[in-house]
């Protein structure tokens, strides 16, 4: 969510959980900042805000979980995971179904 923001003060590059679930859309705001389309890159931005806002609830405590989740509900893995983490509500793994169903992969 702040590649954005770190690229307006020089950044180059940026690490990404979403590119395990839509490499195309990671790929698509890393080609578009390079360039120096912020709107484009904006644009990107208002697509993974919420599953970005979900990844980091808890104090990102649902970092791995919000990822995983998303893998699971496009058949990608299993949405088993490893304590401390925890598996989301419903009703956050059906946003995050949601979201995820709405990308390309």
């Amino acid at each position: 969510p702040y590649a954005p923001s770190y690229f307006s003060a020089g950044a180059t590059g940026f690490t990404s959980g979403l590119v395990n679930v839509a490499p195309a859309l990671s790929l698509e705001m890393l080609e578009a900042l390079r360039a120096g389309d912020y709107g484009t890159a904006m644009k990107v931005w208002e697509r993974i805000r919420r599953f970005e806002e979900l990844r980091a609830a808890n104090g990102s405590a649902d970092n791995v979980t919000v990822v995983k989740e998303a893998l699971a509900s496009l058949g990608l893995c299993r949405r088993d995971i490893r304590p401390p983490s925890r598996e989301l509500p419903e009703d956050e793994r059906a946003e995050v179904a949601a979201i995820a169903g709405g990308w390309p992969i």
